[in-house]
């Protein structure tokens, strides 16, 4: 199992500024001193290898999309931010047509499906998009967004096959060999997150969610859904104090309460 994430700002893209690329570039050029760097072989391969991440890369910058790989032929992505569009252009390069690909939504606010009219499968006839949330609202809420005046096309300008299928917590399903679970995140509009078990390893998609009081409590059931997973990936744009006061019923959490929540599940 492999995780691939390929968003994971919130609310609004951040795209690098010139003075990001400019302190990026000083940054490696001073770690570049001192090192034999005259092929382009030994330039790519410092770069590659020994810049730090944050340095010889990026993070962030895309809202939510992240891919599960299973193994399988077919696609497993949560969430459609800004991040699925490179992720479908991938998809089409590799394979343009015949694509079964699942698409779980935890939620329908705008930068968790900003970027699926720009989900390039979608508009290709021969693949299938299997379309999974726990909301009752999943075909209208990706219809809306792309009607006048907010998109110059609508969504019959899709030709993949579209199916919509709507989830309640509690239930559990198959992909291939993996079961994938659903629960009810505390979020205004309510939120979504998944568990997707593969043999031994497991992986807890929880976007979007805020853990009131009883979270530190022995009967949070959130600590059954999330218990023994190999990866939570947590929702946690606020500082602890601001989730405790001027944050506080947004509907999102801290890097504090993740870390507490990870420890106890």
């Amino acid at each position: 199992m492999n995780v691939h994430f390929r968003g994971t700002r919130g609310s609004i893209p951040t795209a690098q500024t010139g003075t990001d690329i400019t302190e990026k570039v000083v940054s490696a050029l001073l770690a570049a001193r001192g090192k034999d760097l005259r092929s382009e072989g030994q330039i790519r391969e410092f770069v590659v290898d020994h810049l730090p991440f944050h340095i010889g890369s990026t993070h962030g910058g895309n809202t939510p999309c992240v891919q599960v790989d299973i193994g399988s032929e077919e696609y497993i992505i949560f969430d459609a931010g800004s991040g699925i569009r490179g992720l479908g252009q991938e998809i089409v390069k590799n394979s343009p047509s015949g694509n079964t690909i699942h698409l779980f939504f935890s939620h329908f606010h705008f930068d968790h499906i900003q970027g699926f009219p720009f989900f390039a499968p979608a508009y290709i006839p021969g693949n299938r998009i299997i379309v999974h949330g726990g909301h009752e609202n999943i075909e209208s809420s990706l219809r809306n967004q792309m009607q006048t005046p907010f998109f110059p096309i609508d969504f019959d300008s899709f030709q993949a096959e579209f199916i919509f299928q709507k989830h309640s917590p509690g239930d559990s399903f198959n992909i291939g060999d993996s079961e994938i679970s659903i629960y009810k995140l505390n979020h205004p509009g309510d939120s979504y997150g998944y568990r997707l078990q593969q043999g031994d390893k497991s992986v807890v998609y929880a976007s979007d969610a805020e853990h009131p009081k009883l979270a530190h409590g022995k009967e949070y059931d959130y600590l059954d859904f999330i218990k023994g997973a190999d990866l939570l990936i947590f929702d946690a744009p606020y500082t602890h104090s601001e989730s405790i006061s001027s944050r506080e019923h947004w509907g999102h959490s801290s890097n504090v309460m993740g870390v507490e929540l990870a420890a106890r599940g």
